[in-house]
């Protein structure tokens, strides 16, 4: 019985730490709503250094230990990284360009912040990593962006 306190009174101290009234994740369990349980990403316009564990339709916003960033894995599990660790896979393929300029352009979303995609006579040719401690940020055209700090 004392152990079983002790976790839940651990556990409410470490969601209690993540939730954030702050722009890190959605403010509220809609997110959650329809999910199997498991660890997502935040969206666009949220930190990467936050994922959401959706349990039982509730949201609880979790931060990246320093320096990690969040990257969605297989079955809901996903692990929060150092950004130059990221592993490029799952980039856009082709279709992805199709009716695009030629540009770079976000990798979208569930794709790492870090990297972006470049379009070239509507293919993808390269899935290229920002500078280290840089993200990609869109212009606020319709096309093209550039690295740069959060």
């Amino acid at each position: 019985m004392f152990s079983y306190l002790l976790v839940s009174i651990l556990l409410l101290c470490v969601y209690s730490y993540g939730a954030s009234s702050d722009n890190n994740c959605p403010a509220d369990n809609s997110f959650c709503r329809g999910k199997s349980d498991g660890n997502y990403r935040t969206g666009d316009g949220y930190s990467p250094n936050y994922y959401v564990a959706c349990s039982n339709g509730l949201l609880y916003c979790m931060p990246c230990p320093s320096g990690l960033v969040f990257v969605p894995g297989d079955d809901n599990l996903g692990s929060c990284q150092y950004p130059s660790q990221i592993i490029i896979q799952n980039c856009p393929s082709d279709p992805f360009c199709v009716e695009k300029p030629n540009a770079n352009y976000k990798t979208g979303i569930g794709y790492s912040p870090y990297h972006y995609v470049s379009c070239w006579n509507h293919k993808v040719v390269g899935c290229t990593a920002c500078p280290s401690g840089m993200i990609f940020i869109k212009d606020d055209g319709d096309i093209g962006g550039y690295c740069g700090y959060e």
